[in-house]
């Protein structure tokens, strides 16, 4: 009888925030666990945590100059990398959220004879091309290189999505190492079961003045390649059409004091609310309170972003941008995709929602049997258990002769 699967999760993220990457390796390490693997898990956490077998690697994404930030991530590393080597002897598989996590797992995983997989939630280097910077000239040629390394040291590399994957092979890697496992997300928690007189004080709490008046909702961080600024110029076109509507912008990131602005300026203010980031148990009433959730990312975005799915178990209709990985949002009627940074195009489409509710509920009811049948976290592990158990079995010559 084969031993129960040991995995060492390790990734520069946060699992105590409420951001979606977070949430992702929450989920999946305690369903895995659920499953009846061993995790041990190497990552920080910003607040006290009481999960079992966790290594804390010190956070170090809220310092505020960017010199301590440095030294907080170098010290975040060091720490990273001793837990790594040392506890990569006990494992099967060091399963690396990130290329940075790759690089410490290379040793180790060398040193041990361990086998590693690589999961990748977006590409690093286009992110980071996103975000202006004059560092850029210099950290995107060694982002690209670590990446290739990555991609090279891996045995299975997990893309969360076809946009991801498709960049991967367009990069060089072959297709028999790549494994397309979506995201997930939290059914209990997310779903449509929440009471109506809940929903009209969140309502009046957030300054919804008529109760009826549609409200339109974004949940996540607040980044450029999210597209945020495209829903300032689209909510003039579609207050222009329906009247009185609400804006929840639900999240934090460094561009929410330039939407705030953005707003201001625009005279909008009183049509977008900023509840900033909440506690992820909130998430659920926000999107509840909502007619709409949109996701209106930039061109060339690449991901699986796991609000589509909280919105779709919520039982809302969803209106996205046209990126690789959401076609099936289209091909399975769930909402409706649009041309990236189009403001009257996406304007356009909450306005048809709005003015058909049926369609909109019958795309809310297909998206919620959707995403309860094939991506709740359960099944999001047990396919990561199966490619582990697979990748261990799998014999390291045999695969090195065949890449």
């Amino acid at each position: 009888m084969m031993k129960k699967l040991t995995i060492l999760f390790g990734g520069f993220v946060d699992i105590s925030a409420n951001k979606g990457d977070g949430v992702h390796a929450l989920e999946l390490t305690r369903n895995l666990r659920g499953l009846g693997c061993k995790v041990i898990v190497v990552a920080h956490s910003s607040k006290r945590t009481v999960e079992p077998d966790f290594y804390n690697t010190g956070a170090y994404a809220g310092a505020r100059t960017m010199l301590l930030r440095l030294v907080l991530f170098c010290s975040s590393a060091l720490r990273a990398r001793i837990r790594v080597t040392f506890m990569s002897s006990q494992c099967d598989v060091l399963y690396m959220r990130d290329y940075l996590f790759c690089m410490l797992g290379l040793g180790p995983k060398m040193l041990f004879s361990k086998k590693m997989v690589w999961e990748v939630n977006g590409i690093a280097s286009q992110e980071r091309a996103q975000k202006p910077h004059p560092f850029n000239v210099f950290l995107l040629p060694v982002i690209r290189m670590l990446e290739a390394l990555a991609m090279a040291g891996a045995d299975r590399i997990v893309a969360v999505s076809k946009g991801v994957m498709d960049v991967l092979l367009k990069r060089g890697c072959p297709r028999s190492k790549i494994v397309l496992i979506e995201n997930g997300v939290n059914t209990d928690m997310f779903n449509s079961n929440i009471e109506k007189s809940d929903i009209e004080s969140e309502k009046k709490r957030l300054g919804v003045l008529h109760l009826t008046a549609p409200v339109l909702c974004y949940v996540g961080a607040i980044r450029p390649w999210q597209g945020l600024d495209i829903l300032i110029d689209a909510a003039p076109l579609i207050s222009d059409e329906l009247g009185e509507i609400k804006v929840l912008i639900v999240g934090g990131g460094e561009g929410l004091s330039d939407l705030k602005e953005a707003a201001k300026e625009r005279g909008l203010f009183a049509v977008f609310g900023f509840p900033g980031t909440v506690p992820y148990t909130g998430v659920p009433l926000l999107i509840a309170v909502s007619d709409v959730c949109l996701a209106p990312f930039v061109r060339g975005r690449a991901a699986s972003p796991i609000k589509i799915y909280e919105y779709m178990a919520s039982e809302k209709p969803v209106i996205a941008s046209r990126i690789p990985g959401l076609e099936f949002i289209e091909e399975k009627k769930l909402g409706i995709l649009v041309t990236p940074e189009d403001p009257a195009e996406l304007a356009k489409a909450v306005v048809h929602l709005l003015k058909a509710p049926e369609e909109a509920r019958e795309m809310a009811l297909r998206g919620q049997a959707y995403v309860r049948e094939n991506c709740s976290w359960l099944a999001v592990a047990r396919r990561v258990m199966n490619l582990c158990e697979e990748v261990r079995s799998t014999n390291f010559e045999v695969r090195k002769k065949t890449w």
